[in-house]
C-alpha cells in the first residue's frame, strides 16, 4: 500500500457520475474524500473537519429529504384520487 499510495501517486477513482453535481450530497461526499486523499498531508483534513463536514452533509441530507416527504404529502392531501371522470350534468 505504500508503494501504490507514496511512490506511485495512485489515488482511488472517482466515477465522472458521482462528480457531475446531479446529486449535490454525492458530489460533495467526492469533494471530501478527494481532499482527503491529497498528495500533500499539510492539505489533507483533520478528523474534526471531517466529521464536522460530514455531520454538514447529513443535517441537509436529512432537510432535503423532509422537504420531498412534505411536498409528496402536500401532493396525496391536493389529490381527490379521481381523475379524468366526466361528471353527469343535469340537463
Amino acid at each position: 500500500m505504500i508503494d501504490v499510495v507514496c511512490t506511485q501517486k495512485r489515488r482511488p477513482q472517482i466515477s465522472q457520475r458521482w462528480t457531475d453535481k446531479s446529486n449535490p450530497a454525492i458530489s460533495s461526499y467526492c469533494v471530501l474524500m478527494s481532499e482527503c486523499w491529497s498528495e500533500k498531508p499539510a492539505n489533507r483534513h483533520t478528523a474534526l473537519k471531517i466529521k464536522i463536514t460530514l455531520d454538514n452533509l447529513l443535517k441537509t441530507m436529512q432537510e432535503e429529504r423532509s422537504k420531498m416527504q412534505s411536498r409528496e404529502s402536500a401532493e396525496c392531501s391536493n389529490d381527490s384520487g379521481v381523475r379524468g371522470l366526466a361528471l353527469p350534468t343535469n340537463s
